[in-house]
């Protein structure tokens, strides 16, 4: 069972920049594309992950869905749009 949910997690991660890069290289495809697409894709990762495990997994909880977007905007987004 805890072998099963640890491939859940891993499998709802999104992919690391550097690994999409590689890829993408050995392929021979658009680098920039897909440097974009990773990028966009490891943000929006930080919003949907957890509720994707959650989902998967088959588990509820009781978690201030405001509070922690709220969060989210000021530790995240903020600092790349203004960084």
């Amino acid at each position: 069972m805890d072998l099963s949910d640890g491939i859940v997690i891993a499998a709802s991660l999104p992919m690391t920049v550097n690994m999409v890069i590689v890829m993408t290289k050995q392929s021979g495809g658009n680098e920039a594309v897909a440097l974009l697409n990773a990028s966009l894709g490891s943000m929006i990762g930080v919003f949907i992950t957890p509720a994707l495990i959650l989902l998967y997994l088959g588990q509820e909880s009781d978690i201030e869905f405001g509070k922690i977007v709220l969060k989210l905007v000021y530790r995240v987004i903020i600092p790349i749009i203004f960084g």
